[in-house]
């Protein structure tokens, strides 16, 4: 008998509360009205300072401590756990020995998602609790629970019963208003079939984050506004691989790995199990605007945006197979509209009763939600969510003291002046940024030049004073002035001989086993053009060598050639090892005045554009041909495939597997200018594509020779 509901574990929270503080005096009233301007107090050097009166500096103490410590806006969780909005985390958290507890539920129903014609309904419920023990530090927990009824699917009802998420979050405020941290998390899931948590598919997530308070600023809005990065690596795909792997060895006809689609997780599977098969690097962006409508009750709105971008670590290939009524593709072949996102709107209401917090959300898919892929857990057209939180702040009420006034007699200061100078470098008399300014005779942290090559000094006493001068690259000198007697500022110039730009080169030629290769040349081009020869060792080297940007073109008989990039650094030894590829016995490339022909075909591995390692041999090859024929000026590198697939899909295909060609070449020492990659799809076959061995060959890549010179 088909079940007719979800089901759905709720947990019970009792909560013995005492009476918290309230949230405002009913008495309690703030004048910032400071009064008139004070008058000035004269002091003996006809300097003047503006002293505050007495009652303004106790009135102004007053209100500062009554919103440093009743700010009524209390962090609550987010739903996942740590403190935020609906999803979108804060930077930082509440006060030192503050917690919080929240109790989330999530909801929708929708018919023909996932399954056509089928009924799809669902429904969670989540526990977490957060609290923060030290100052810049965050801890939270959740631990959770969810069912989903799809009537299309077998089995009818999925459950997860118990899936726990860890988090620690660090942050500082650099500014006030401005917070920055990030938080590690922790993803504990319970096995498919089965109870305990499977420790192989634990998740991990690294994220930061950012806030901007803006009720924080000197002139305050109410407006906060959070963003964040994210990476999680997502081992969920390992709660099925035994599952999958008992399947596909059930089936009483199954085809090869390579094709056999029928044990895979269906798409009611992902979504309930929330299974992916890639990890994701996710942006979150959120607002919130919190008012009072009426006294002692905070309303705060909330938008937010998340968006997750998969990022296949795992090397998954997906499996392609245009059989009808299998609702799932690949990532490959979707666009955006395949990639989870979603647009979250809701309000969060603090009630009169201290600490308690109320909020209602949607979530609406902007992605994800209808498209869907093998590779990812299909994402939810909308869901709602209602939850109930609880925060403790430890305010410390205080009654504001009245200040004490002491009269100060301001002391006579002795006029002190400054020297304001500029570093410039001898020879190009041109500034010298950074450079470090020490001052003889003084226990004063030195100064550093800005990017104009200027400083001012501390305030000194009237007479001579001598400074040393550093700067990377540059000999160290001294330099001094004179301040005169009126303590009037004075100007100096200091200058700097730069050291020679010069450095050591000193490298090694080997073959592919590590042995040295003996004459061969290397041919350096840069800011010096110079040919050098290594020794029975593979040793060359070269001094006093202009500093800069190189290319070594190494070349030596029977070994493929090749040109490497090098930095030689001022005053440093650049010490690169070069390893020399030997030319097969049997060429595989040859060169016609039309081509580059190779008698191998690129292999790439499948259905994707990453080039396989047993084509690096036949590609250094073809690198070595380009380098010794300089008179080839352009070559075309083209991709084709054969008919399977759509056109659309096959020359994307077809045009990142050239680009992937065309950017080993370049990257191997072939210039960039020389080369140029077109993806052509099927249109361009060899043979018709009736047979495997015809599609085979139609999946290629050549090298046309555009250009000569």
């Amino acid at each position: 008998m088909r079940k007719k509901h979800v089901c759905v574990i709720t947990f019970a929270i009792c909560l013995g509360l005492s009476s918290g503080p309230a949230l405002a005096q009913d008495d309690a009233e703030f004048d910032d009205d400071f009064g008139a301007a004070p008058e000035p107090v004269q002091s003996s050097n006809d300097e003047t300072w503006d002293q505050p009166a007495p009652e303004q500096e106790q009135k102004a103490t007053a209100s500062e401590q009554v919103r440093e410590d009743e700010d009524p806006l209390l962090v609550h969780n987010t739903i996942a756990g740590p403190t935020g909005g609906i999803h979108a985390v804060d930077a930082g958290s509440g006060k030192k020995g503050s917690f919080r507890l929240a109790l989330a539920f999530e909801f929708f129903r929708k018919d023909g998602f996932l399954i056509s014609n089928a009924s799809n309904r669902h429904g969670g419920t989540a526990l977490s609790m957060s609290l923060t023990p030290i100052d810049h530090l965050e801890l939270s927990a959740q631990l959770s629970a969810n069912g989903n009824e799809n009537t299309g699917s077998r089995p009818t009802v999925i459950q997860v019963m118990g899936d726990a998420r860890l988090f620690a979050k660090g942050f500082f405020s650099p500014l006030p208003g401005l917070t920055v941290g990030g938080d590690f998390e922790l993803a504990l899931l319970n096995a498919v079939g089965g109870l305990g948590y499977q420790t192989s598919a634990a998740s991990v997530g690294l994220r930061g984050n950012v806030t901007l308070d803006m009720r924080k600023l000197q002139k305050p809005f109410p407006l906060i506004v959070r963003g964040s990065m994210r990476y999680f690596f997502d081992n969920s795909s390992k709660l099925i691989r035994n599952v999958e792997r008992a399947r596909y060895n059930s089936l009483s006809d199954p085809a090869g790995p390579d094709s056999e689609y029928r044990h895979l997780m269906s798409n009611v599977e992902r979504f309930a199990y929330r299974i992916n098969r890639t990890d994701s690097f996710s942006l979150g962006f959120g607002l919130e605007m919190p008012f009072a409508p009426k006294k002692e009750v905070l309303v705060s709105p909330l938008l937010e945006w998340n968006v997750a971008i998969p990022v296949n670590r795992q090397d998954y290939n997906c499996l392609v197979t245009n059989v009808r009524g299998d609702r799932d593709s690949c990532l490959a072949g979707e666009g955006f509209s395949s990639r989870p996102s979603v647009l979250s709107m809701g309000v969060r209401v603090q009630p009169k009763v201290p600490g308690l917090g109320v909020m209602f959300a949607l979530d609406v898919a902007t992605s994800g939600s209808s498209n869907y892929v093998r590779e990812l857990a299909p994402t939810a057209p909308y869901q709602l969510y209602f939850a109930a939180s609880y925060a403790y702040e430890p305010f410390a009420k205080r009654e504001p003291v009245a200040p004490v006034i002491t009269q100060v007699e301001v002391p006579v200061e002795k006029m002190r002046g400054h020297i304001v100078g500029q570093v410039i470098d001898k020879q190009g008399l041109v500034a010298i940024p950074h450079a470090l300014v020490h001052f003889e005779g003084h226990t004063l942290s030195d100064i550093a030049t800005d990017d104009t090559g200027r400083f001012v000094s501390y305030p000194f006493d009237p007479g001579p004073h001598t400074m040393q001068i550093a700067a990377d690259g540059f000999e160290p000198s001294a330099c001094s002035a004179t301040l005169p007697d009126d303590a009037s500022d004075v100007q100096v110039r200091c200058e700097l001989l730069a050291m020679p730009s010069v450095g050591t080169l000193r490298g090694r030629v080997l073959d592919a086993s590590g042995k040295a290769v003996n004459k061969a040349a290397v041919e350096l081009t840069g800011p010096t053009t110079i040919t050098l020869t290594s020794d029975e060792s593979g040793t060359f080297n070269v001094n006093d060598l202009s500093t800069g940007e190189y290319e070594a073109r190494v070349e030596a008989e029977g070994y493929l050639m090749q040109v490497v990039p090098l930095t030689v650094r001022a005053r440093s030894e650049s010490a690169p090892v070069f390893t020399l590829l030997p030319k097969p016995a049997k060429s595989l490339v040859a060169l016609t005045t039309k081509k580059i022909a190779i008698k191998q075909q690129v292999q790439f591995v499948a259905g994707s554009a990453e080039i396989a390692p047993q084509s690096n041999a036949l590609l250094s090859e073809v690198t070595d041909l380009l380098l010794r024929n300089r008179s080839i000026a352009r070559v075309e590198v083209q991709g084709h495939t054969d008919n399977s697939g759509t056109e659309a899909t096959n020359r994307e295909l077809s045009e990142r597997r050239a680009q992937a060609v065309r950017e080993w070449l370049v990257k191997a020492g072939v210039e960039d200018e020389r080369l140029s990659a077109t993806g052509y799809g099927s249109t361009r076959p060899l043979a018709p594509n009736i047979t495997q061995q015809n599609r085979a060959r139609n999946r290629r890549v050549e090298l046309v020779i555009l250009e000569t010179r």
